[in-house]
């Protein structure tokens, strides 16, 4: 019988693996001059799901969640503005994330759900597919 040793870099290395989150990641430009990009996804436990939205024209763009849900109190819902300032970070009404809206400063807004890595949309009917929509904004909204 053969002993197998694991060195403590090994280990830790394995146990890094089987703890980290894994971030996937896709960047869209919105053409202004064709209108609204829409964007349907189903988050996975243990993957960051982020998407970048960049305008064409060097615009401001316009979020629009139209449904979708998150684990409410565990899986959070992040939106970011151009200079990476958190817009939002939190869970919706209840993990119901439609109606949020939101408006970028610049010509980028990124969207993140970082999950716990338990329930997620992919497992459980009760989470359901995100829907958004990003456009170029036509008015920029006042700075308070």
């Amino acid at each position: 019988m053969k002993k197998i040793l694991m060195g403590k870099s090994t280990f830790l290395g394995v146990l890094f693996l089987l703890t980290s989150s894994f971030i996937t990641n896709a960047q869209t430009t919105v053409d202004c001059s064709v209108g609204p990009v829409n964007n349907t996804f189903c988050y996975d436990s243990g993957v960051i799901e982020e998407f970048i939205f960049v305008s064409g024209n060097g615009s401001s763009l316009n979020l629009n969640v139209n449904s979708g849900s998150v684990e409410d109190g565990w899986d959070e819902f992040i939106v970011l503005d151009s200079n990476g300032t958190e817009l939002f970070n939190g869970f919706g009404n209840g993990g119901d994330l439609a109606g949020l809206s939101f408006q970028s400063t610049g010509d980028q807004i990124t969207v993140q759900v970082t999950p716990d890595g338990s329930i997620d949309c992919q497992g459980s009917n009760n989470i359901n597919p995100i829907d958004l929509t990003v456009s170029c904004a036509t008015c920029t909204n006042p700075q308070v």
